[in-house]
Formats: structure tokens, C-alpha cells, sequence
């Protein structure tokens, strides 16, 4: 065991509202990159480097003041040319180059607003995370586009990601727990390695996501699929078998049974 993941065993026992969320996004990444304890101690001297920036250059620490310094002065903004890039979702990568998506960039303006003493909040707004400070309780920010976003706005982008006929509701402008946000973070990144059908890589992303969600038994069934697409079918079977065995009753239990199944009539299987 690497001493990433020692500190990332560690770090994930911890109660939602101490997770640290720079140095749990720079331990994931640094795990799909293989880069060093230092190198994770190096994105995090960047990222205080900003924070002293940014006191220094401004007299009044508000939310105007933070968007006007990451987006306008430092330029952190949205990687529109190469958006479904893996590196967009590591955010040491996302601190060298200043592109990332929606929610590495939201990583950024979290990390250094917590230095500063400001209050902000992410907001898991399906198919683009969005910001909240606590100065603009009714608007959200976006930190791809540097956009503040009214409510009607939030409509507009509501129904270019899920469809014209979609209509806003609270729950689509919660705030989002910090375990929900890595756990989204390292949703973004498994898609883009099972679009490229990378899938040792996806399954890293699984194995991280368990350690921040070890009782979600939907992440075992998908590492079932992902042994299955790999080669390794006696693994899949015996993860589906596990599965029906522990939740029989439930939806999982039952789409488990169905891939195990499924794989009996599979020719692979036939000797």
C-alpha cells in the first residue's frame, strides 16, 4: 500500500464537514498520475500562494472580489477546446494550466475562499457544478464562464443540459456535501476513462469512490460490469454472485442476478 492511500484511508473515515477538499482531490489525482506525497505538498503551496495573492492585492475580502482576481486576474476559466480530457478532473493539472470543468474550477474558488475566510458552497446542479456565496444567497456563479446566474438563468442551463421540457426545482440548487463533491469529481473521471474504455483507470476511479462510499453497493455492481469488459468473468461472476447474496430483495441484487445470467449465455463462457 502506497503512502497515498494510506493518507487517503485516512482522510475518508473523517466526518463530511472535515474532509479537506484540495488535499483529497490532489490524493485522488495523484493516484491516477503516480505522483508523489510531494507533489500533492506543492499543489497545496499554490494554492495558499493564490490565497496570499489575493490578500494582498485587495483590501475587502468578498465574493466580487474573488471572482475578479481567479477568473479576470488569474484567468482560471473553462476548457471549452478539450473539455472531456482527463486531466481537466485532476486539480494539480488544473492549477498548472488554469482550464478546467466546472467542478475542479469550483475546487479552486472553494480552496482559496476557505483561506481567505470566505464563505462559498458547491452547488451539484446536474450536468454543471455551480457555486454559492453567502453574499448572493439567490444567485449562483458559475466558475467555467464567470457568469453569475440568476434563477431564470439556472432554467436556461437546466434544460441545455437535461432537455427542453425540464423544469427547475430546490433540489436542483442544494448545496452539495464534500463527500458528495468528490464523489462527483471522481464520477467525471470514470466516465471519461469508460468512454475511452480505459478501464483500469475507470477502475481506480471505483475504488476510490468506495472509499468514500463503501456501503453503495450500486459502485460494486458497476465493478462487476467493468471485470466483465476487462476479461475477467470468474471475478464478475463472483461480484454478482456477492451481490445477490447480500441484497436479494433490492434493485441491485436483482440486475446482478440479470449480468450473472446474462454471462451463463454468453458464448465466452462456453468450453
Amino acid at each position: 500500500m502506497t503512502k497515498t492511500r494510506d493518507q487517503l484511508l485516512a482522510l475518508c473515515l473523517l466526518d463530511d464537514s472535515d474532509l479537506p477538499l484540495d488535499r483529497l482531490a490532489l490524493l485522488f489525482a495523484a493516484e491516477h498520475q503516480q505522483l508523489s506525497l510531494d507533489s500533492v505538498a506543492q499543489s497545496l503551496s499554490a494554492i495558499d500562494r493564490l490565497a496570499n495573492q489575493f490578500l494582498t492585492a485587495f483590501d475587502a475580502v468578498s465574493d466580487e472580489q474573488l471572482v475578479r482576481f481567479l477568473f479576470h486576474q488569474q484567468e482560471f476559466k473553462g476548457n471549452a477546446q478539450n473539455y472531456f480530457s482527463a486531466e481537466n478532473s485532476y486539480l494539480n493539472r488544473v492549477l498548472d494550466r488554469k482550464r478546467g470543468i466546472p467542478i475542479t474550477l469550483a475546487l479552486v474558488y472553494l480552496s482559496v475562499a476557505e483561506r481567505i475566510g470566505l464563505t462559498a458552497e458547491g452547488v451539484s446542479f446536474p450536468g454543471h457544478f455551480l457555486l454559492r456565496f453567502s453574499d448572493a444567497a439567490q444567485q449562483l456563479f458559475d466558475p467555467f464562464s464567470g457568469r453569475t446566474l440568476s434563477p431564470s438563468d439556472c432554467q436556461t442551463l437546466l434544460r441545455q443540459t437535461q432537455g427542453p421540457r425540464a423544469e427547475l426545482e430546490p433540489q436542483h440548487t442544494a448545496t452539495a456535501n464534500r463527500r458528495d463533491l468528490m464523489m462527483r469529481l471522481l464520477e467525471n473521471l470514470k466516465q471519461c476513462f469508460w468512454q475511452q474504455r480505459t478501464w483500469s483507470s475507470a477502475e481506480l476511479c471505483l475504488d476510490q469512490q468506495r472509499l468514500l462510499r463503501p456501503h453503495q453497493l450500486a459502485l460494486n455492481l458497476q465493478l462487476g460490469n467493468i471485470r466483465e469488459l476487462r476479461g475477467d468473468l470468474d471475478s464478475a461472476k463472483t461480484i454478482y454472485a456477492q451481490l445477490i447474496e447480500s441484497s436479494k430483495d433490492s434493485e441491485i441484487g436483482q440486475l446482478a442476478a440479470q449480468r450473472l445470467m446474462a454471462m451463463g449465455h454468453s458464448r465466452k463462457n462456453i468450453h
